[in-house]
């Protein structure tokens, strides 16, 4: 053990300290990887987390959560039916609402005196800190309000005073602290709804079975609630954040593997640096086996290393991103989002990269260990051998296969976000189809080489000599350029099929609703008397009441739209006008793709549909491609959807203006009778912010392709680096002979453009595949149509990755042409 400790310290040690640029560089794309991970997994741990927290601090020990369909609540009556049913000890009524304070959004609480039987956070810090009584006058403020007792706080239209405020980590924990706790009549009438609630909990007799007892409360409340446990809004979160938690982490796996590309090509530098070394120990009687250990036992440190570095870079860079998440995003979570880390996954990040690093050096480490003295002292390329690596490309052949056909069955039979799988599947399909290819993709580069002239026919005998870390360059490139068609390709497609579906909204002249046109509105409800006043406005034509909910169908959170036939909204001009007359007049709704595939209703079909007025039955007239983040969209009739929801009023409302008018005079006139604290905007701004949030789903993918790209020009630089290293005697016979500067610099030039062509080339082709596939697969994850057209920058792809070998060949080209003539004819 001490010796193997004295050998790795004294060669493997010293050399990553002498190579120090070799060493950081590896490190560094490690570490991008490690921290694009956990920033991954910190934003969509926080989002589902905080709303966890929330369940959590309410539910207690409640077996059963009794929820209201939509935000305008459940009759209070509920309550006592539900307290006499067998089977439970004790129910606790609560109101639950949103309010706006200052710019901020808190959360309004009602409960009574229930709530100490479900023993939950909150309760056991009331208990604590005020005792068993509420104020019956003002309202319990949480830490994160900023305010002290008897200030007042101004909730919505209304204005309470603070009659006390608790601490505590259960109170911080729960929204963050920003919380107003009240009885329910004082949080009803605050909420503008008497008599409504929006939750039960309800806690179960020892020895309950709780299923049964769910099921006897669904006749209950028949309909006029949802039953559910007290974690389904969790459920319904990460439900929301699937498809975005899924692309990303398939982006951040992408970086992982393009840094294992570049430890793979440091690890076949290291291993050719060190020929000298291992000569002589192999000679002196040293264990293969051993020396292989030694590099392996290298690449995972730096798979350590580079992942200790990245993880606090990641948990930086991750609670930014929770503070930056878009308002849209930010609408659909019913909770404030505190940056919350799961810790466990730390040191799976942590496995990730190390793991990642020693495969990337296994294939080094293998040619060491089937390396004899007399090839090492010869001075042969070690990480080369062909004859003997043909069965492993036959193996690796095989496994493409089954990859690539696995990807394509995955694709066409799944119609969820688990199809984003095949993407990997056809990335990994398609790496290992360009192992087994090795031998021909560099006969490729060498024939390319070979045409640049003559100091091209000295590129290419460098390529035949080192096929292998040629393919390993050729493959990064074709990499990079195959991450950014298939991300743009896929992006620009996905972006143009959503733009398509709300391209109506450019139609309305103006909206207005209580929330910024980056928002769904879906409430609070306008003012009774807005639309008399803004259609009093002269050149005002038309005004249209609309409006939107989430409600839940069963444990499914769904986006509900109530408007007529008249409508320009997206889900109505979707229809066509005859369904559009028909949901109009209240013979049906309509769904969207998504909402349909997940019931698995079809046109034609019957859709029960839970509301405040108990259950009930809607035909299913037509089925439309609209995206949304939860599970999907019913459109119905405005007059319906009041009734049913018992939620009378308009989230928004859509203007038209006269032909003539002037739009200008028009809109500032409308402005002027809408109260300051709602929104007014054209119908263009809401569909300029819709191809914002469009843009903004694929931020962190364009990001990493250009983090990708970096990745790729320093992995260039360092094979060819390599190569002028590995040279450094052929190189200065050349310099002896006669050639020039120019000329040497030439050859490893031009040993990076034969090496760029053909990796642009197979990366385009690559990248197509992915691209066609990364449509098929956001189609089925979006259930829109998303249409395949090729990328109009396949041209600049090819040329970006010209530039990529080129930005990473000159330092290595400057020091071929620099070589000092002695010293490299004296060299080995």
């Amino acid at each position: 053990m001490a010796s193997a400790a004295s050998r790795f310290r004294l060669i493997n040690l010293r050399e990553m300290y002498a190579h120090r640029g070799r060493t950081g560089t590896s490190l560094g794309v490690v570490a991008v990887a490690a921290a694009l991970l956990v920033a991954i997994i910190g934003i969509y741990g926080s989002i589902t987390g905080s709303v966890a927290a929330v369940s959590e601090g309410l539910g207690g020990d409640a077996n059963i959560e009794v929820t209201s369909v939509a935000d305008s609540g459940m009759s209070q009556d509920l309550v006592a039916e539900l307290r006499r049913q067998t089977g439970v000890a004790s129910v606790a009524p609560i109101v639950r609402q949103p309010v706006g304070v200052g710019g901020d959004r808190i959360v309004v609480l009602g409960i009574d005196a229930g709530i100490r039987d479900v023993h939950s956070p909150l309760a056991n810090s009331l208990q604590e800190q005020i005792g068993h009584g509420l104020p019956t006058d003002g309202v319990i403020a949480g830490p994160g309000l900023g305010v002290k007792t008897g200030d007042m706080l101004h909730l919505g239209t209304w204005t309470e005073r603070v009659a006390v405020v608790v601490d505590g980590d259960a109170a911080r924990a729960l929204n963050g602290g920003r919380f107003a706790v009240s009885l329910i009549g004082i949080a009803q009438r605050l909420t503008d709804r008497p008599r409504q609630i929006d939750s039960i909990f309800v806690v179960a007799k020892p020895g309950t079975d709780i299923a049964q007892l769910q099921s006897d409360l669904r006749t209950v409340v028949a309909g006029r609630a949802v039953v559910a446990t007290p974690q389904f809004r969790s459920v319904q979160t990460s439900n929301a954040m699937a498809l975005a938690r899924y692309s990303t982490l398939l982006v951040g796996a992408i970086a992982l593997v393009v840094s294992g590309f570049l430890v793979f090509n440091s690890m076949n530098m290291t291993a050719a640096q060190r020929r000298p070394r291992i000569a002589s120990l192999l000679a002196l009687g040293g264990e293969p086996r051993s020396l292989s250990g030694d590099l392996v036992i290298e690449a995972a440190l730096l798979g350590v290393i580079g992942g200790l570095i990245g993880i606090p870079i990641g948990l930086v860079a991750g609670m930014v991103a929770v503070r930056m998440l878009p308002p849209f995003l930010v609408q659909t979570i019913d909770a404030h989002i505190d940056y919350v880390v799961p810790l466990s996954a730390l040191p799976l990040v942590l496995l990730a990269t190390t793991l990642t690093t020693v495969i990337a050096s296994i294939i080094a480490a293998r040619s060491v260990l089937r390396t004899t003295p007399i090839e090492a002292m010869a001075g042969r390329d070690i990480s080369d051998s062909e004859e003997r690596d043909q069965p492993l490309r036959r193996s690796v052949g095989v496994i493409a296969v089954i990859c690539l056909a696995a990807a394509a069955l995955l694709a066409v039979s799944v119609h969820d976000q688990r199809a984003i799988a095949a993407a990997a599947l056809c990335a990994a399909g398609g790496l290992a189809a360009a192992y087994a290819l090795q031998r021909w993709l560099t006969r490729a580069a060498v024939r390319v080489a070979a045409a640049m002239g003559s100091s091209g026919i000295l590129a290419a005998t460098v390529i035949k000599r080192a096929p292998r870390r040629a393919w390993a360059t050729a493959m990064t490139v074709a990499l990079v350029v195959a991450v950014g068609t298939a991300t743009s390709g896929a992006l620009t497609n996905m972006t143009n099929a959503g733009i398509q579906t709300v391209s109506a909204l450019g139609d309305t002249d103006a909206f207005i609703s209580a929330t910024t046109k980056d928002m769904i509105p879906t409430g609070p409800l306008l003012p009774d008397d807005l639309a008399a006043r803004v259609a009093a406005v002269p050149g005002v034509t038309t005004v249209l009441p609309v409006q939107y909910a989430y409600v839940n169908l069963g444990t499914a959170r769904v986006l509900m739209e109530g408007a007529d036939a008249r409508s320009t909204t997206p889900a109505f001009h979707a229809m066509t006008p005859e369904v559009r007359e028909q949901v109009s007049r209240g013979d049906g709704v309509v769904l969207s793709r998504q909402l349909a595939k997940t019931f698995k209703l079809s046109v034609g079909d019957t859709l029960q549909f839970p509301s405040a007025t108990g259950l009930h039955s809607a035909r299913i007239l037509q089925v439309i491609d609209y995206v949304t983040l939860d599970a999907g969209l019913v459109a119905i009739s405005l007059d319906v959807m009041q009734r049913w929801l018992r939620r009378d009023g308009a989230t928004y409302l859509e203007v038209q203006f006269a032909r003539d008018a002037d739009t200008a005079d028009t809109m500032r006139a409308v402005r002027e009778v809408v109260p300051p604290t709602l929104s007014v905007y054209t119908g263009q701004e809401a569909l300029d912010a819709t191809r914002g949030i469009f843009a903004q789903i694929g931020v962190l993918a364009v990001m990493t392709q250009w983090i990708v790209a970096l990745i790729g020009a320093i992995a260039v630089l360092n094979t060819l680096m390599l190569s002028v290293m590995d040279r450094r005697r052929e190189l200065g016979v050349l310099r002896a002979l006669g050639a020039s500067q120019t000329q040497t610099s030439r050859v490893v030039l031009c040993e990076a453009l034969s090496l760029g062509l053909v990796g642009g080339v197979i990366g385009v082709v690559f990248g197509e595949i992915l691209h066609y596939l990364g449509t098929v697969v956001l189609g089925a994850a979006t259930s829109i149509v998303v249409p395949f057209t090729l990328s109009l920058l396949t041209p600049v792809y090819i040329v970006t990755a010209l530039v990529i070998c080129l930005a990473g060949a000159y330092p290595p080209a400057r020091r071929a042409a620099q070589l000092n003539i002695i010293d490299a004819i004296s060299d080995e």
